[in-house]
């Protein structure tokens, strides 16, 4: 069984009207819906708190890339020039 603790919060009248008028609908005590409530909130903040540490992560990634000498390197000649060396190492090596 989980352990309730006894909490008293002020709600605004709107805030109320609706947590009331659900808990009737469902047939429900105004507790058990406000418990559920925090709950969702609860969930959304740690979604919002991973979320935003994610930003930061990516934009402390684009900071320092953007930080960074860029490299005029072009792969497929580099590749290129890598595979002419190693057949001609292969062809001295074969005679």
């Amino acid at each position: 069984m989980v352990r309730l603790h006894r909490s008293q919060i002020l709600l605004e009248t709107e805030q109320h009207r609706r947590i009331k008028e659900i808990a009737q609908q469902w047939g429900r005590s105004i507790s058990d819906v406000t418990r559920q409530i925090v709950n969702l909130g609860l969930e959304k903040l740690k979604e919002q708190d991973e979320f935003t540490k994610r930003e930061v992560a990516l934009q402390r990634a684009a900071a320092l890339r953007n930080s960074m000498p860029l490299l005029d390197v072009n792969v497929a000649d580099d590749l290129q020039k890598m595979r002419e060396e190693r057949l001609e190492q292969i062809s001295h090596s074969g005679r």
